[in-house]
């Protein structure tokens, strides 16, 4: 009767292998949370430029509305009197 070789493993290259894993595992974990931290940050950062871009658009309406349309296409950085948002008479804004 032919009976096929059985493979045999030392112990020694099961511990070896067993130790491997374990070192090998805090380096995959430390390369899945720079990848994840990576993907927070550009998420965060285009959040930040959709609320700047909204913050703009509704800042420059209400300009429009004060100035008028004309005045804000001949001219850049014009001094307005009082206060867009009403902050003249609170504490800590200096007055103009």
């Amino acid at each position: 009767m032919c009976n096929p070789q059985k493979v045999k493993i030392r112990l020694q290259t099961v511990l070896l292998l067993a130790n491997l894993a374990i070192f090998l595992l805090p380096f995959g974990g430390i390369h899945f949370l720079r990848l994840y931290e990576n993907e927070l940050i550009r998420q965060t950062e285009s959040e930040l430029i959709a609320q700047a871009a909204f913050l703009g658009a509704i800042y420059k309406e209400q300009l429009r509305e004060i100035v008028g349309e004309h005045v804000l296409q001949n001219l850049y950085g014009i001094k307005i009197e009082g206060s867009l948002f009403g902050t003249e008479d609170k504490p800590g804004f200096p007055e103009n």
